[in-house]
């Protein structure tokens, strides 16, 4: 048995190729839209080297979550963590 380790993100990626070959559109597109890339909750590591976790789901963005940043790329904790909503940061990505 062969087992694959895919993000979620990439799943998805992996069904909407499909969905014109073998699987139906509506069907793909109604399972996608109860799913959440990054679940509240999940410790995500930026590309600035910050690390954090999920605080709620954007929902113009299922990829890009609004995150609690709590520690800096030291590996330090912020006193205060830092809110950032990654659908108004371009610039950050979870790694």
């Amino acid at each position: 048995m062969t087992f694959y380790k895919l993000t979620v993100r990439d799943a998805v990626k992996c069904l909407e190729i499909e969905v014109n070959k073998s699987l139906d559109k509506n069907i793909v597109k109604s399972f996608t839209s109860h799913i959440s890339y990054y679940p509240n909750g999940t410790l995500i590591k930026l590309n600035n080297g910050e690390t954090g976790i999920v605080k709620e789901q954007n929902r113009s963005d299922k990829a890009r979550p609004i995150v609690k940043v709590l520690y800096n790329k030291d590996g330090s904790r912020y006193k205060e963590a830092k809110i950032m909503d990654l659908a108004q940061n371009s610039f950050l990505n979870i790694l």
